[in-house]
């Protein structure tokens, strides 16, 4: 619980708040309420507008990310190298394209922390958290469970101390262990994206190749003769890295020496995806905010109280 704790003799524009029973000399000069940024009482309840802040904040940052990359894919200059296994006969054009910067990912990182504490902000305002003991609301977060057997019932339910059974069953509704749809797919990925951004590590951004070289763009060039040869693509959209495979050619026989290039009118169109393990998000991520903006409407909708 916080609670002012006024003495005389304190300095004009000095907060001094006690925390969990304790008293701790906090001082904050200036500041209109330490507990709460939208407004109301010096000690009040968290507002509906801290929620609808960090959603809007949320499409600001995808806005800047977009911008970001753009910037970046306009100024980088991919350039071309040949690979060839003399075993097989196989060379392949590889196309070498920049490294994103980190900072790409920091945005991300900032994206997936303010939809998901938006969730949690939501939920500690429909349960009236700043009413409850400090022990109740750290127990408070809005659950995103996978496993049916966790929620309503089970473990996940803890974090929804008070709620009445409309509200868990509004919440139960959008649970990815119940509802086989896109909102709820998006929500277990929100949750995994933001839990491991929080404790494991920065989810790296790579490039992301999204059109298709046809092979008659690829120009071989024989150093000597040579009985045949196949052009193969296997370049395709999907293709992510700072090395790209653009095409394969095989040349029979294997030992024949050849070069590879493509024609200077190609032009490449790239974009950028960021995950970790094979998770790739972030064309997903526009359609989270989404997703946590009608989860929040909804729910402050049919439950929310302003005080």
């Amino acid at each position: 619980m916080v609670s002012l704790v006024t003495h005389e003799g304190d300095r004009p524009g000095i907060v001094r708040l006690r925390l969990g029973g304790k008293t701790r000399a906090a001082h904050y000069p200036d500041m209109v309420s330490p507990y709460s940024v939208a407004g109301g009482p010096l000690v009040g309840a968290p507002r509906y507008a801290e929620v609808t802040a960090r959603i809007t904040r949320a499409r600001a940052l995808y806005a800047e990310l977009g911008n970001s990359l753009t910037a970046f894919f306009e100024t980088c200059e991919p350039t071309c190298a040949m690979r060839h296994d003399p075993s097989s006969g196989m060379s392949t054009l590889v196309l070498q394209v920049p490294g994103l910067p980190i900072e790409n990912s920091l945005v991300v990182s900032d994206i997936a922390h303010h939809l998901r504490s938006a969730l949690d902000n939501l939920l500690f305002i429909l349960l009236a958290g700043d009413t409850l003991s400090a022990t109740v609301q750290r127990n408070i977060q809005f659950p995103i469970v996978t496993s049916v057997r966790r929620f309503p019932n089970g473990d996940d339910r803890r974090h929804m101390p008070g709620a009445s059974a409309e509200l868990v069953d509004a919440v139960c509704a959008v649970q990815p262990c119940i509802a086989d749809t896109e909102e709820a797919r998006r929500l277990a990925l929100l949750d995994e994206v933001n839990r491991l951004d929080k404790h494991r590590f920065l989810h790296f951004g790579v490039t992301h190749a999204i059109n298709e070289l046809s092979p008659k763009r690829v120009h071989v060039t024989p150093r000597g003769t040579y009985s045949r040869h196949q052009l193969l693509k296997v370049f395709n959209e999907g293709a992510e890295g700072p090395a790209i495979d653009v095409a394969a050619v095989i040349v029979e026989p294997p030992t024949t020496p050849f070069d590879l290039s493509i024609g200077s009118d190609e032009l490449f169109d790239f974009t950028a995806v960021f995950g970790y393990a094979r998770r790739f998000f972030y064309t997903e991520v526009e359609a989270m905010v989404d997703v946590v903006d009608n989860v929040c409407e909804g729910l402050w909708s049919a439950f929310g109280t302003e005080f």
